[in-house]
């Protein structure tokens, strides 16, 4: 059994992926055309989790089909913005890390803001940013490459 939610909740949105997206990742709206989803990148503001149910099949290309483990150009994601969730690591996380976006749809910690001696209105702004940008706090620590669950705070 694959990795499910607890008390997530389901987009009930009419998206379709605009990349291929791997199972537990992060995706955002496409900047251009707001029917598709991408996956997030380090500074944008995530939608949700691409986090297939058990009994979704896909084809093996060879005119199969196996478990999913993720989503084509074109298809509709099942995609969850609430609830505990499960994210794949793009960096070392430790248990009640922030997470956020990073390259590839990847999860990562966030770093905390960094200010000069005399902090200028530019910093500032872009630490208030900052909060559009967070997943979720993460319930285990882990490694790139793992998938753990997080509380999300979309």
């Amino acid at each position: 059994m694959g990795k499910r939610p607890f008390n997530g909740h389901e987009i009930a949105l009419d998206l379709t992926a605009g990349v291929a997206i791997p199972e537990y990742t992060i995706v955002a709206i496409d900047a251009t055309d707001k029917t598709k989803v991408n996956l997030a990148t380090a500074g944008s503001q995530p939608l949700a989790v691409a986090i297939p149910t058990d009994d979704e099949m896909m084809s093996d290309g060879n005119g199969g089909f196996v478990k999913r483990t993720g989503y084509q150009i074109g298809e509709s994601p099942t995609l969850y913005d609430s609830g505990t969730l499960w994210v794949k690591l793009g960096g070392p996380v430790n248990f009640g890390d922030i997470l956020v976006p990073m390259a590839g749809g990847l999860a990562a910690a966030e770093t905390a803001p960094t200010f000069s001696a005399s902090p200028t209105k530019a910093e500032l702004d872009a630490a208030f940013a900052e909060p559009k940008t967070r997943l979720g706090k993460a319930y285990k620590a882990g490694q790139t490459g793992d998938i753990i669950p997080f509380k999300s705070l979309l």
